[in-house]
């Protein structure tokens, strides 16, 4: 899948997925049912290699997909 995004797409994109990832480990820390804790941890690990792409790879502006 290619996603294009303008370069303020890819800075607001980028900042959003950036600042979910305080409050995901804030709702891990604060404790909840186990199998609860297990899925936020994924997700948590799911949102950092989404940043990690976010950051690597931005998207020219014009390129056809």
């Amino acid at each position: 899948m290619v996603l294009e995004l303008n370069e303020k797409e890819w800075e607001v994109l980028t900042r959003i997925v950036d600042s979910y990832l305080p409050e995901l480990r804030g709702l891990i820390a604060s404790g909840g049912p186990f199998d609860w804790r297990i899925d936020a941890k994924k997700e948590e690990a799911l949102v950092k290699d989404i940043l990690a792409k976010l950051k690597s790879q931005r998207v020219e502006l014009g390129k056809a997909a």
